[in-house]
């Protein structure tokens, strides 16, 4: 009996020592992982991201500044509800606990199309209607004024030619 005691004994002490060898260092090594990890994010600084969304880029660029952030315009797109220069989008969203030091992505309004005013002078008020709908304008008012050309725009507002945006408004007389 002692003799069977004294191998199994040995095969034991070989076994758990085949398993120290081998399961120390992984623990050793997932310790000091936990460890290493947990002490970065315990210092690492964080700040709520602002939302800047609707704020032209340089006072968005001042706000995410003012939190330890940095600010990146990924591209411009055309949008007739945003004005020009104003953020539409933003990544990372607002009112979020970030990093300091992060980069906060946004897509800025180029704001509607800026065109030239056509001409409705001489046209019937039929016909300038319809050429402000395919213009993409706005008829603001017609105004009914005294002449001896019934029924036709004598003067407009603003003036042919002149910069108008998409969308804007146009007075007929």
């Amino acid at each position: 009996y002692g003799r069977f005691l004294y191998s199994t004994t040995k095969k034991a002490m070989k076994l758990i020592k085949i398993a120290t060898c081998i399961l120390a260092p992984a623990i050793v090594f997932g310790l000091s992982t936990y460890l290493t990890i947990s002490l970065l994010l315990k210092f690492q600084q964080t700040t709520i991201c602002p939302d800047i969304r609707g704020k032209t880029v340089e006072d968005a660029r001042a706000l995410v500044r003012d939190k330890g952030l940095d600010l990146v315009v990924l591209r411009y797109e055309r949008r007739n509800d945003v004005p020009y220069n104003h953020i539409t989008v933003q990544k990372p969203d607002a009112n979020i606990s970030t990093k300091k030091g992060r980069v906060v992505y946004v897509i800025v309004s180029e704001g509607p199309e800026l065109m030239k005013t056509p001409g409705f002078v001489g046209l019937t008020t039929e016909e300038a209607q319809k050429m402000v709908n395919e213009k993409r304008l706005v008829l603001d008012k017609t105004v009914m004024v005294p002449s001896l050309k019934t029924d036709r725009v004598i003067a407009q507002l603003p003036a042919q030619g002149s910069d108008i945006l998409e969308y804007g408004k146009v007075t007929l007389f």
